[in-house]
């Protein structure tokens, strides 16, 4: 009777290890898939903070452009080489640039 009980025991202890190993092996994968899965969550979340920032100093600057004057002056001026009527604009050519 004591063969038969030895017999059980490591049938019982071949079968644990057989199916951890079965578990192991369909798990490992789907681990490293959830790891790679929350660095990119991680990386997106980074990526979103940027883009609420930049959103809102778009929407600052459209403010400006609705409501500040002098904010479309000094656009007009710097960007589209506007100016008032009367103004006569200066050029400085540095010395090396003259031949071209």
């Amino acid at each position: 009777m004591r063969k038969r009980e030895k017999d059980r025991q490591l049938v019982w202890i071949i079968t644990f290890f057989l199916l951890g190993g079965i578990l192991l092996y369909l798990l490992i994968p789907n681990y490293s898939a959830l790891s790679r899965y929350r660095k990119d969550r991680e990386a997106l979340n980074i990526r979103i903070q940027q883009l609420e920032k930049e959103n809102e100093s778009l929407k600052a600057e459209i403010e400006k452009l609705k409501t500040d004057p002098l904010y479309i002056e000094k656009i007009a001026r710097k960007e589209l080489g506007m100016t008032r009527q009367g103004e006569v604009i200066y050029r400085i050519i540095p010395e090396n640039n003259k031949d071209k």
